[in-house]
């Protein structure tokens, strides 16, 4: 699933998929002035549309009722994975930064075009990828409050394992999710 919030907007949006629906949500605030009646709280896609999305999931891949609506044309359950085209393979990639794995870099399988995929190792990057997460290591120190989750985190991770950052991560921004929540897991 994917979640966000709209600029200037009172309003959030969580989009996702399975092999057999896509549900997107919205919630907000609209008036035919397009002036807020109530002041809403301020919340993420993630805090507010996906709860909606993931309840919406849930019921109608898990409730008999709804079976014949997600059902394939010929009345059976569709796959819960996806078809894989010919032409791509699994293999394995930094899970950092999305390059070739090389020293002791930590791994994650991904479906890659057959002779083809990351061209730098894990810690090599290209002149738009520095310039890149330099803008988001200041854009860290200016808007630190502004991520939510694992972001600042994550920008972390991925500057040192390219060179660009050799501090620690901060204890403030580990994840303290809920391990007892089922996760709304972004696939692009």
């Amino acid at each position: 699933a994917k979640s966000g919030t709209t600029d200037g907007w009172k309003d959030i949006w969580t989009m996702g998929y399975s092999t057999a629906l896509a549900v997107g949500v919205w919630s907000g605030q609209t008036s035919q002035t397009g002036n807020a009646e109530i002041e809403l709280p301020t919340l993420d896609g993630i805090e507010g549309a996906g709860p909606i999305w993931q309840a919406m999931m849930q019921e109608v891949h898990n409730n008999q009722q709804w079976a014949s609506l997600i059902a394939g044309p010929n009345g059976q359950s569709i796959s819960g994975a996806f078809p894989v085209p010919s032409g791509l393979e699994e293999r394995s990639v930094c899970s950092v930064t999305g390059h070739k794995p090389s020293g002791n870099s930590s791994t994650t399988t991904e479906l890659l075009v057959r002779g083809a995929g990351p061209a730098l190792d894990c810690n090599q990057l290209s002149a738009l990828e520095l310039k890149e997460i330099e803008l988001a290591l200041q854009d860290v120190q200016r808007n630190g409050g502004q991520y939510v989750g694992d972001g600042i985190n994550s920008v972390y991770r991925y500057a040192s394992a390219v060179g660009v950052y050799s501090g620690s991560i901060p204890d403030d921004y580990e994840d303290d999710s809920d391990d007892n929540e089922v996760p709304i897991v972004q696939r692009d």
